[in-house]
Order: structure tokens, then C-alpha cells, then sequence
């Protein structure tokens, strides 16, 4: 996969890889400090991937809301962007629209199409 054998010893490789098997949170903490928490936890340095990955996601609005007050649609989101903030070339969804209305639904997966079906769009920048 990349280029490398899959093995849980290839850091270089998971480095790439985001993933979302259930929406995880702090729930007393607001959408902004749960992705500050997984923006260290991975060790980037770019504090703009957080304003990034709110605004690819649509959570401008609730960025300062505290992740258990987060409608069912909303901590989804949360969970994509902690699995999304890191700009993986390869992401293993388990139901990533579970939660959301018909227009995330179709917004999501347009997202997705956009990131990982058509990689020359550079998504880090776009708006």
C-alpha cells in the first residue's frame, strides 16, 4: 500500500492513513480543543489544518460548542475531521455518514470524492 508492505512497524505508512471507526470525543471539551488534542497527537505543527479541516467540514458554526452538545450529524463530522486533519492519502470509514441529514449525506460524500477519487485537487488549500 503506497509503496510499502503493510505491516504495524511501517510508521512512514500509517502516517498517511486516517481512519473513523467511531466518532470519538471529549465531550466537555468544544470542536476546536478535541481537534487541537488530535492535531498534537499526530505531531503536526500546522495550526491552520484545524481552521482547514472545521471549514472542509462544515463546522465553522459550532466550532466553539462543547462536542456533547453536538447533534448525532455534528459529533460525525468531528470524528471525520480528527480522522481528516492530518491529510491522509488513504481513509477506512466505517458508516461516515451515519447521523447526518440527506444534504450532509450528499455533501460528505462529495467531499470525499473530491479529497481521495481526484487527489490533484489540492483539498489542503482549497476553500
Amino acid at each position: 500500500m503506497l509503496g510499502y508492505k503493510v505491516d504495524s512497524g511501517i510508521h512512514k505508512l500509517w502516517e498517511q492513513v486516517g481512519y473513523l471507526e467511531e466518532a470519538t470525543y471529549y465531550p466537555g471539551l468544544t470542536v476546536l480543543e478535541n481537534l487541537d488534542i488530535a492535531r498534537r497527537m499526530q505531531m503536526i505543527s500546522d495550526c491552520q489544518s484545524i481552521a482547514r479541516v472545521i471549514k472542509k467540514l462544515g463546522l465553522a458554526a459550532h466550532k466553539n460548542k462543547k462536542a456533547k452538545n453536538l447533534s448525532l450529524g455534528n459529533k460525525q463530522r468531528l470524528g471525520l475531521a480528527k480522522a481528516m486533519i492530518h491529510n491522509p492519502k488513504i481513509l477506512i470509514l466505517d458508516e461516515p455518514i451515519n447521523g447526518l441529514d440527506p444534504a450532509g449525506v450528499v455533501e460528505i460524500r462529495e467531499m470525499l470524492m473530491l479529497q481521495f477519487l481526484y487527489p490533484a485537487i489540492n483539498w489542503k488549500n482549497s476553500a
